[in-house]
């Protein structure tokens, strides 16, 4: 009797895995993927910018001639391009989802 129920449970565990991974899909884990780390770099963005009104004019001067604001643009698009990328396949195709189940 063990030996069956741990056969049963093989198949169950099978066919969960699958009906799991296609449910995720089906939903968009992609988009939902996008939406987090767009929310994640807006939330970023206003951190920066509620903290970047208390600092002196001296300092906003000298972060303005180093070009603070230049390196940080180039810093959330190279975050952004990376996201991208992430989701797309070897032929520059994008990717349905990256979720490989529970494999690990």
């Amino acid at each position: 009797m063990p030996v069956i129920a741990a056969i049963a449970w093989g198949i169950v565990a099978l066919l969960l895995e699958t009906i799991v991974s296609r449910v995720i899909t089906a939903i968009g884990f992609g988009m939902i993927s996008y939406s987090g780390v767009s929310a994640f770099l807006g939330g970023i963005k206003s951190s920066i910018a509620a903290n970047g009104s208390s600092v002196s004019s001296a300092v906003a001067s000298i972060l303005a001639m180093t070009g603070f604001g230049t390196a940080i643009s180039i810093l959330f698009s190279a975050i952004t391009i990376r996201a991208t990328l992430d989701g797309m396949d070897k032929a520059g195709n994008l990717v349905r989802s990256k979720w490989k189940g529970f494999k690990g």
